[in-house]
């Protein structure tokens, strides 16, 4: 992939790379899941993320993900996307994010 991207970049194209923590933190950020809680850990994740129990900042974003859509419409698994993540709502509150973490 990042021989793909280096062409692009030396193509003289404007492109903009956009790099999320994770697939799960871009949902999490996006607003489908709700709750104060899950907002102080966005803003702060740093003070939630212990090295010693997630490997990287992706493997606790899954499971926070996990967590919060138990039992719920939304409910998570990595290796099954829910259709619902695919839903015309769903992709547009996730580029929302990206377009807002995009500088130029």
């Amino acid at each position: 992939e990042m021989e793909r991207i280096s062409q692009l970049i030396e193509s003289g194209r404007a492109i903009a790379l956009y790099l999320p923590e994770s697939f799960e933190w871009l949902i999490l950020k996006s607003g489908l899941i709700q709750g104060k809680e899950l907002k102080e850990i966005l803003n702060n994740p740093e003070n939630y993320i212990e090295s010693e129990t997630y490997f990287s900042w992706e493997r606790f974003f899954n499971s926070l993900l996990q967590r919060l859509t138990q039992d719920s419409y939304l409910q998570y698994n990595k290796k099954h996307l829910n259709t619902n993540y695919l839903s015309d709502k769903s992709m547009d509150k996730m580029l929302n994010v990206m377009r807002l973490g995009i500088e130029i």
